[in-house]
């Protein structure tokens, strides 16, 4: 299994579920998550809940958890599932009162965020029950290390892992609109745009599809 692999000088990708625990890991990842999602809607609900989010990939069997370190920092992530139909019903299941918690603030500041949140959750439940795919989520690179290649390494390796799990599609979702340059990352890396749909609260989104 992937484990440290020297990609560029002094950068390492790491397989979480294969390297002894790094102490505040996952608040690091809600870190760059929020500098570098800032407006989005899991960034609203704060760092006590991306930090929660991120812990759950990692503890679920199916979760898939890649860090870019320079030396011991992290400063970069890819996060996904090997089982991604029904991996927020299991999540819920075991930590709702967690995830409830460290959502209220943001939801006493904006209740009208409670519907979206109920709906980030439950659009999940309608992944393909296939057990050829995989689904990455989230990826995130700290501002100054842009432009290393960090962000091409970080889904080779995720491309890899599923690989040796035996899967044969990756799927993933993005933001249609003013997010051109994600888009190009993506189709350059070799993902098919595979359908574009608008979601309930009317934001445009591109479903990609990328074959093992």
């Amino acid at each position: 299994m992937l484990y440290e692999v020297n990609h560029i000088e002094n950068f390492y990708i790491t397989n979480t579920k294969y390297w002894s625990f790094y102490p505040n890991m996952f608040q690091t990842i809600a870190e760059i998550h929020l500098h570098t999602f800032k407006g989005f809607f899991l960034s609203s609900l704060g760092k006590k809940f991306l930090t929660e989010f991120y812990k759950n990939i990692y503890w679920d069997n199916s979760g898939m958890l890649l860090v870019c370190r320079k030396d011991e920092e992290i400063v970069g992530f890819v996060a996904g599932s090997l089982e991604p139909a029904g991996f927020y019903t299991r999540i819920l299941k075991k930590r709702l009162l967690f995830f409830a918690l460290y959502a209220l603030p943001a939801l006493i500041k904006q209740p009208k965020i409670f519907s979206r949140l109920l709906s980030a959750f439950r659009k999940p439940g309608d992944e393909p029950n296939d057990p050829d795919a995989a689904k990455l989520m989230s990826i995130a690179v700290q501002e100054e290390y842009q432009g290393y290649g960090l962000g091409k390494l970080l889904v080779e390796a995720f491309i890899t892992e599923c690989k040796k799990h035996g899967k044969k599609i990756i799927l993933l979702e993005t933001d249609a609109v003013d997010n051109d340059a994600v888009n190009c990352f993506y189709q350059n890396m070799g993902f098919q745009l595979s359908k574009a749909y608008q979601t309930s609260e009317a934001r445009k989104m591109n479903a990609y599809r990328f074959n093992l």
